[in-house]
């Protein structure tokens, strides 16, 4: 594995799969974002007044968290027209996710979304770590 490598799409039947690579559960989450977002986002840059949203996860396991994170983020790009710019912070404590991110809401028409995705499953999605002590998880987004 290429270790600068922060995640690939790799082949599913139906769905698309992306396996998320890091060297801590909080790069985890940051590249499992940028790999949903590589997907969901057409690539075009877009500017304007930025708003910093929170979002906290208290669920019983990490694969949990990441999983209702993902799709909060989906939910909030998909009906609110939100076009997430930066991840401010991630924070994980025991059983807690914190993530801060800026956003940009974007005119309806504009088409910020390249591919729909209905939700990311809970399908795979268990955190691995791999024997040099590197991080990885495989999402399953539901097309």
């Amino acid at each position: 594995m290429d270790k600068n490598k922060k995640f690939e799409v790799i082949d599913h039947t139906a769905d698309i799969s992306i396996r998320v690579f890091g060297k801590t559960p909080e790069e985890i989450v940051f590249n499992s974002i940028n790999g949903l977002f590589s997907i969901v986002y057409n690539e075009k840059e877009y500017s304007g007044n930025e708003k910093e949203y929170k979002y906290i996860f208290s669920e019983l396991t990490f694969e949990e968290n990441i999983i209702n994170l993902l799709n909060k983020l989906l939910y909030e790009i998909e009906v609110n027209f939100l076009f997430f710019n930066k991840i401010k912070e991630i924070k994980i404590t025991g059983k807690k996710l914190k993530i801060v991110i800026t956003a940009i809401k974007i005119k309806k028409e504009e088409k910020i979304i390249t591919r729909i995705i209905k939700a990311v499953t809970y399908h795979n999605a268990n955190l691995i770590i791999n024997k040099e002590g590197s991080y990885q998880i495989d999402l399953v987004l539901d097309v």
